[in-house]
């Protein structure tokens, strides 16, 4: 990856990472409801057990509304034989949208290092990610239909267990033309969200990290209502905007994605 800008902050990362998991996993023409069975391979928390075959739609949903994180590692290995190699296509894929300071390790965003470094990236790196699920994939309409389902119902294939996946981003409640978001927690990152708004012509993305540790839930609802809330100076072109540190004690950047120039703010 290349070189981070200067004063942009890395942070070890949590299952934010999922939803460009997500646009890993969707490929055009795909009936992922039925084309592709993924099977786990260890017990989990989610309740699945070892060997239990699900259809690769609805683990995306519980990947996605639910952060499971067993779902991440049995479609990473559908996908790609193991979740290193599944990592490697990650990594490529965040640097071919401009990621500049982002490693990814494990599929589901957990907490990890190994001999090239630690899995993390930065608000500005989650922010690129966002953008790409929502506006420039080719399956973004199916992203965004997944991430803003309230609740969802399915079976492993054998039809022996039922699950429910219920959407845990309180964000698309909370303002009109919320478009998707990603929730997420580890004990090194802190409680994380990536968000994004459609507004008249413009979308707005919001990226926060390390927003508060247990007892501070609520920090990243907050936060994302005000950032979007602001008066935004300018127009024109697209910029980030580093605010100052405030009641969870993390980077926040809004970005505004009408126009394909980018400038920094600091």
């Amino acid at each position: 990856m290349k070189k981070r800008a200067p004063g942009d902050g890395e942070c070890q990362y949590d299952q934010n990472t999922d939803m460009y998991h997500c646009t890993g996993k969707l490929r055009p023409g795909q009936r992922s409801d039925r084309e592709y069975a993924c099977s786990v391979t260890a017990e989990s928390s989610s309740g699945y057990a070892e060997g239990q075959k699900f259809y690769l739609k609805d683990l995306l949903y519980g990947l996605m509304l639910e952060s499971y994180n067993d779902c991440a590692v049995a479609i990473a290995e559908h996908i790609a034989g193991t979740t290193g190699d599944f990592a490697k296509l990650m990594n490529d894929k965040a640097e071919e949208i401009g990621c500049e300071d982002s490693y990814f390790i494990t599929p589901n965003g957990l907490d990890a290092k190994n001999e090239n470094g630690f899995h993390h990236t930065t608000a500005a790196d989650l922010s690129l990610i966002m953008r790409y699920c929502i506006k420039t994939s080719e399956m973004a309409e199916q992203f965004l239909t997944i991430t803003r389902e309230g609740q969802y119902q399915f079976s492993d294939i054998d039809g022996k267990n039922s699950y429910t996946c219920c959407n845990h981003n309180a964000f698309l409640q909370m303002m009109d033309g919320a478009l998707s978001g990603k929730t997420g927690f580890t004990g090194n990152a802190g409680y994380c969200y990536v968000g994004a708004l459609k507004c008249d012509d413009r979308t707005f993305i919001v990226a926060l990290l390390a927003c508060g540790w247990p007892n501070n839930k609520t920090y990243k609802w907050a936060d994302t209502k005000n950032l979007c809330s602001m008066e935004f100076p300018g127009s024109g072109k697209q910029v980030w905007m580093r605010l100052n540190w405030t009641q969870g004690n993390m980077f926040r950047y809004r970005w505004w994605t009408d126009r394909a120039q980018r400038s920094v703010k600091r």
